[in-house]
C-alpha cells in the first residue's frame, strides 16, 4: 500500500506511481520537493541510523534545494548519487551559516530593493536546512535582531499557513553582497552565447562537456534549454544571480553577451571569457584586456576550458 505522505516531513504530498507494479515513487511534496523513492523506501530510517543517509532535516534541505534550482530530483534510492550531491554543496551547520542561506533566499526572491517576499516558516523551513519550522522562526526573528530582514508595519499578525512579509534592509542587502564577494551560492554555471545553429557544435562538444567534466562538476545553464513562463531577460538576470561562474562566449560579438558579463562582475561573478580565433579581430577592445580563451574546434576549447574552470573554482573556495 502506498504511503501518500512525504517521507521526509510527514505531510501529506503528491505520489505518482512511475512503474506500476514496481515500486518506484515520485514524491512532490510543497515543502520538502521533489524526489525520487523505490523498492527500499522503507529503509530511510535504517540508512540513517547506519549513517549511509543524512538526517531526514538534511534530505528535505538538499530536494528542495535541488527543485529550487531546477535541477534533477533527488534520488533518495541511490545513495552513492546522493551523497555526491550532498558533497558539492555546502551544508549550514550553525545558525549564522543558516541565516546566510535565508538572505540569500530573500535576494534571490527580491526583483528589487524594499520588495516584500511572502515566507512561510511552516512551508519553507528547508530552504535553509532548518530543521522544522520552530527552527525556522527562530532564525527568523535573530535575523531580525540583526537587522537584516524586517516585517512591514501592520503585516506581522498574517496566517501563518500563508506566511508573513518579510522586507530585506540594505543592511541585509550589504551582508549579502559581501556573502557573494567571498562564495557565490549553488554550483551553477551561466553560458552566455549566441543562440546559432553553428554554434550548436561548440556548445555540444566544447563547452558543455568542459563544465560537466569529472574534474570539473558543475551545473550547466543555458537559458534557452530552460522551460520557464517568464520573459526571457527576467529568466536570464535571475539564473545569473544563481551562479558560481559565468562562461562568456563572444564569438559572433553579440550584444547580449557582453550585458550578461557585465551584469555577472557587477555581482562579483567569476566571468571566463570564450571567443572564436575568427572573431578575435571583433572582440571589443576593452574585452582585449581581459585574459579570454581563443579556440579553433570544440575539442581544442574542451581541454582549454577545463583548465580554467578548475583554476577559477580553486580561486572562488580559496
Amino acid at each position: 500500500m502506498q504511503d501518500f505522505n512525504c517521507l521526509l516531513c510527514g505531510n501529506e504530498c503528491k505520489t505518482i506511481d512511475l512503474r506500476p507494479g514496481i515500486t518506484l515513487l515520485r514524491k512532490e511534496c510543497q515543502i520538502c520537493g521533489d524526489y525520487v523513492i523505490g523498492l527500499n523506501y522503507f529503509t530511510i530510517e535504517d540508512a540513517i541510523q547506519k549513517k549511509v543517509l543524512p538526517g531526514k532535516w538534511i534530505l528535505s534541505g538538499l530536494a528542495r534545494y535541488l527543485k529550487d534550482n531546477d535541477m534533477e530530483p533527488l534520488d533518495i534510492c541511490n545513495f552513492d548519487k546522493t551523497n555526491l550531491t550532498l558533497s558539492q554543496i555546502k551544508i549550514p551547520q550553525t545558525p549564522l551559516e543558516k541565516i546566510d542561506m535565508l538572505l540569500n533566499h530573500f535576494y534571490k526572491e527580491s526583483d528589487h530593493f524594499d520588495a516584500p517576499v511572502l515566507f512561510s516558516s511552516d512551508n519553507q523551513y528547508p530552504v535553509c536546512f532548518a530543521k522544522n519550522p520552530n527552527e525556522m522562526n527562530g532564525l527568523c526573528e535573530a535575523a531580525k535582531k540583526l537587522g537584516y530582514i524586517s516585517v512591514p508595519t501592520g503585516l506581522d499578525e498574517m496566517d501563518k499557513e500563508i506566511g508573513m512579509l518579510h522586507v530585506l534592509t540594505l543592511k541585509g542587502w550589504e551582508h549579502v553582497d559581501e556573502l557573494r564577494k567571498i562564495k557565490p551560492f549553488g554550483n551553477q554555471c551561466f553560458v552566455a552565447m549566441f543562440f546559432d545553429k553553428d554554434m550548436i557544435p561548440i556548445w555540444e562538444n566544447g563547452i558543455l562537456p568542459a563544465i560537466i567534466d569529472e574534474s570539473v562538476k558543475l551545473d550547466p545553464m543555458k537559458i534557452d534549454l530552460k522551460e520557464h513562463n517568464n520573459h526571457i531577460p527576467v529568466e536570464i538576470l535571475s539564473e545569473i544571480k544563481k551562479s558560481k561562474i559565468l562562461i562568456a562566449d563572444f564569438t559572433h560579438n553579440r550584444g547580449g553577451v557582453y550585458f550578461e558579463a557585465g551584469f555577472a562582475r557587477g555581482l562579483n561573478i567569476e566571468v571566463i571569457q570564450l571567443c572564436r580565433e575568427d572573431f578575435r579581430k571583433e572582440l571589443h577592445f576593452d574585452l582585449n584586456q581581459i585574459n579570454t580563451i581563443f579556440y579553433n574546434t570544440p575539442d581544442d576549447l574542451k581541454d582549454k576550458l577545463v583548465k580554467r574552470l578548475k583554476a577559477t573554482i580553486n580561486i572562488i573556495e580559496r
